[in-house]
């Protein structure tokens, strides 16, 4: 072993130990140190919570949302310390359930109806939701387009095949009386063009206030008349404009709403938020018996448009054993029917029908009388529908599969209605039975669609009132669109960067994002002062365009016509593209020239410019000089928390936001155009405007849709105008129609 240093050599020699080692006295000598050492270890260092307990590699965030991350011995202080928080009164609360939870079958129900609070949902929602881009409208959520761009597809559908488009927003008001001769003369008041109704048919006319054609417009409705001694109408009416046709209605028969006594909701809880039965929908009454009930969301409606239509509803559409007709013989005209459950003739596969195909043809007459008009029928078959479990329980026990289930006893007998239209046929059916038919529908060979192509459709055809919202300006419902996009387009224009900005005063346009104020200053440069109205008159609508085509003046003086909206559709004659809000101009004469294929707008002085670089100047420096004052109080806050300190904080923090928003607000008025005058704002004429433009895959050019003031249509010599987009500065020639319903 080594020799140890001489230092602790010397030290060992001078240090004597005890022989013996006093337990109770080393013991007592020591309570003061083992009392510290435990307080240390019952109380550590590194915090109080017992979530600080652990070692930091053990520690988890989510221990505060769920304990059972906490070792045992530490759970019950844990749970001790979270009752004595501040939010103690938020932990109490209930906790919402998880997604998980909530997505089980047996709360899907009940969660798609508590989202339908904001918004109603058609009943194949969940089947578009999967296919379409969504949209809120008139207080439905509604597919729009689908997630495929199918424009060209959906147009051969629409006119080689059939295309299936739900149109279940439409709301049904039920009007019964005793004498409908009294009813007739009231609608009258309301419809002038109302002179008799037949059952056969479906007739779609302009509603009006009270004795206030042509100006009072309240949008197009359509009636359906029972076929019956008893007297029962049915109206259907746009969303848009619902609640107030149906003041109106009730205002002018003098009804009163009765007391609902059934508040029980049907055992389907996909029927709970309908007016199911028909004792839970809303009736109005008076002393000499009539009642209006309101069908809305109650009753189904499909649109098929094109050839196969029918087709398509002979095979969807297979009669029961409880008579009525054959939808083997369908017509251009309004029939019930009574027909087997959807979902037993379903077809195993998707398939297209061929055009040479032949389907027997039954020439039994028609009748429009149906169960689906009594509301006990619909009743009892929304109510009576055999579960989807019962229909596959029956399907797999075919001895071949995919053969047809046969007719029962326990199988549902559905009460219909088909509505032959121009292009088709409009398909209604009892609440509940949607997505069967829907399904049906679409494996029998008819393509989907949504609201734009409606809206494509309407542009194509051109036909006036098939837009019945875009197609009245003058009414209520109009002008909300009209500003609705207005405000859109709006919003989208600021969101962009000065740079990718379209400067419109250059360009001269002074009125780009359109806006339901746009036709009273249009009247006002014609030196016209009257509330304005769309002229509907079918005789001089038609009358206008020969004379144009004719290249006859327009003549007629009458009063009513002084400020009347005339609507019209253009054609582009050669190349080119317009869209929405574009301007329709009155030509030149060198605008004709062979030489000259396309004019353009000068480039207009911008006086704004100026004052737009100014002004970003100065909010740059004003934010430059807050923000250092507002940092210069956050560091005060560091060292002084005082209340004079925060006020001072909240002060400078709401300068800020109230400078950027005045900043805002001036810069985007000095973006828009301020010319006093629509007409005379650029070097061509303005006569009217543009609202809804496109591709039309029907002529093969771009057409538009929209209103010219009949003033400024007696300045035309020609069916020939000037189309200018809103963002381009080159005039288009373009060909000028008068539409007619």
């Amino acid at each position: 072993m080594p020799r140890a240093h001489s230092r602790y050599e010397n030290m060992a020699e001078t240090i004597e130990l005890p022989s013996q080692l006093k337990i109770g006295e080393f013991v007592e000598a020591r309570m003061e140190e083992i009392a510290d050492l435990e307080a240390a270890v019952a109380q550590p260092r590194q915090g109080q919570a017992a979530a600080q307990q652990l070692p930091r590699h053990l520690r988890r965030r989510a221990v505060a949302h769920n304990p059972n991350r906490l070792p045992r011995r530490l759970r019950q202080r844990h749970c001790a310390e979270r009752q004595k928080s501040s939010s103690a009164s938020l932990l109490a609360a209930k906790k919402r359930p998880s997604r998980k939870h909530r997505r089980r079958p047996s709360q899907l129900l009940s969660e798609y109806n508590r989202r339908q609070s904001g918004a109603r949902w058609l009943e194949t929602h969940i089947w578009h939701a999967k296919r379409f881009n969504i949209v809120q409208k008139w207080g439905y959520k509604l597919p729009d387009a689908p997630n495929d761009k199918a424009f060209r597809a959906t147009f051969r559908a629409s006119k080689r095949k059939a295309l299936l488009i739900d149109v279940s927003y439409l709301a049904c008001l039920q009007i019964q009386a005793e004498d409908g001769e009294e009813v007739l003369l009231v609608l009258k008041r309301l419809c002038p063009d109302l002179e008799t109704l037949k059952a056969e048919t479906e007739k779609s006319l302009w509603l009006f206030r009270p004795n206030s054609h042509p100006k009072g417009i309240v949008g197009r409705v359509s009636f359906m008349l029972k076929p019956d001694s008893d007297f029962q109408l049915w109206i259907w009416i746009h969303p848009a404009f619902y609640e107030e046709a149906k003041d109106i209605i009730c205002a002018e028969f003098d009804v009163i709403k009765e007391e609902n006594s059934e508040s029980t909701k049907p055992k389907d809880s996909k029927l709970a938020l309908k007016n199911v039965p028909a004792s839970r929908a809303p009736a109005f009454t008076n002393g000499r018996g009539i009642r209006i009930t309101e069908l809305k969301d109650t009753l189904n409606r499909f649109r098929l448009i094109g050839p196969q239509s029918r087709r398509i509803l002979q095979r969807t559409l297979i009669k029961s054993d409880q008579g009525g007709n054959d939808a083997k013989n369908l017509a251009t005209s309004v029939a019930g029917f009574v027909v087997r459950d959807p979902r037993v003739i379903l077809p195993r596969k998707r398939h297209g029908i061929e055009a040479e195909e032949e389907i027997e043809i039954d020439t039994t007459p028609l009748t429009p009388h149906g169960p689906i008009w009594d509301a006990s029928a619909r009743d009892e078959s929304s109510l009576g529908r055999c579960p989807n479990v019962e229909i596959n329980r029956m399907r797999s026990e075919l001895l071949i599969p995919g053969s047809t289930l046969p007719l029962t006893e326990s199988e549902s007998r559905v009460p219909c209605l088909t509505i032959g239209r121009e292009s088709g046929y409009d398909l209604v059916t009892p609440a509940g039975w949607g997505v069967a038919f829907w399904v049906n529908l679409y494996y029998n060979g008819a393509r989907v669609g949504g609201q734009r192509e409606l809206r494509q459709l309407a542009l194509d055809s051109a036909a006036f009132g098939e837009d019945v919202v875009a197609d009245s300006p003058d009414s209520r419902a109009g002008s909300e669109h009209m500003d609705k996009e207005a405000d859109l387009l709006r919003a989208v224009f600021f969101k962009s960067p000065p740079d990718k900005r379209c400067n419109h005063v250059k360009l001269g346009f002074a009125a780009p994002f359109g806006g339901s104020g746009i036709w009273p200053r249009l009247f006002m440069d014609f030196g016209v002062t009257d509330t304005y109205h769309v002229l509907r008159n079918e005789t001089k609508l038609k009358a206008m365009q020969n004379a144009l085509k004719d290249r006859k003046a327009l003549i007629w003086d009458e009063e009513d016509l002084e400020a009347a909206l005339i609507p019209i559709s253009v054609e582009t004659i050669a190349k080119g593209n317009f869209g929405p809000n574009s301007a329709i101009c009155l030509p030149k004469e060198e605008d004709f020239e062979a030489s000259s294929t396309s004019a353009e707008e000068p480039i207009h002085s911008d006086s704004g410019e100026k004052a737009r670089a100014e002004l970003k100047r100065n909010h740059a420096k004003e934010k430059v000089r807050l923000r250092r004052k507002w940092k210069k109080i956050k560091e005060e806050l560091k060292v002084n928390k005082s209340e004079e300190t925060l006020k001072r904080l909240e002060q400078v923090k709401a300068l800020r936001e109230e400078k950027s928003a005045q900043f805002n607000s001036t810069m985007k008025t000095l973006w828009t155009p301020n010319s006093s005058s629509l007409r005379y704002s650029a070097s061509r004429e303005t006569l009217g405007f543009v609202i809804n433009a496109g591709f039309s895959n029907r002529v093969g050019k771009v057409v538009g849709v929209g209103f010219v003031p009949f003033v400024a249509l007696k300045a035309l010599f020609c069916d020939k105008v000037l189309v200018r987009d809103s963002a381009s500065a080159v005039y288009r020639l373009a060909k000028l129609s008068v539409r007619t319903q």
